[in-house]
């Protein structure tokens, strides 16, 4: 039997529980989980997505994205609004406290991320990505052959 510290999938939850752990109390302080963050971030990049289309960029069904935006909303960093075109389509939007909030949430994380990534330089930073970027693609077409 292998080692469970030998099994990628193992190390990569440890990774994951650690990154919660360095991150979570510092989002706390700005009133955020840091799936929320996540949300805020993909939203800052393009505001008004459709819910659907924030569920796929943070790997979220429909009902998750659904609570998941419904208790940013209730936080007020997040409002929802229908599409012009399709009153059944909900469009996600930062509000001005999500604006306001953010780069100084985004400052913190940036520092705690140098902290945390000391470790690595540029080169494997960027070479992480990438590996990450392929295993990403390997489990989606996992996913769709195991359907």
């Amino acid at each position: 039997m292998i080692a469970a510290d030998e099994v990628l999938e193992v190390q990569l939850a440890m990774t994951l529980l650690l990154n919660k752990q360095l991150y979570a109390p510092m989002f706390a302080r700005f009133g955020v989980e840091t799936y929320e963050w996540h949300v805020l971030l993909r939203l800052a990049e393009e505001d008004g997505l459709t819910q659907v289309e924030l569920g796929r960029r943070v790997l979220r069904d429909k009902v998750a994205i659904s609570r998941l935006v419904a208790d940013i909303e209730a936080n007020g960093f997040v409002h929802r609004r229908a599409d012009e075109g399709d009153s059944r389509v909900k469009r996600v939007f930062l509000t001005a406290k999500a604006r306001k909030m953010m780069p100084e949430a985004h400052a913190a994380y940036v520092a705690l991320a140098r902290r945390a990534h000391r470790t690595l330089s540029s080169a494997d930073r960027a070479q992480l990505r990438a590996l990450l970027n392929q295993l990403q693609r390997g489990y989606r077409e996992a996913i769709e052959e195991v359907r």
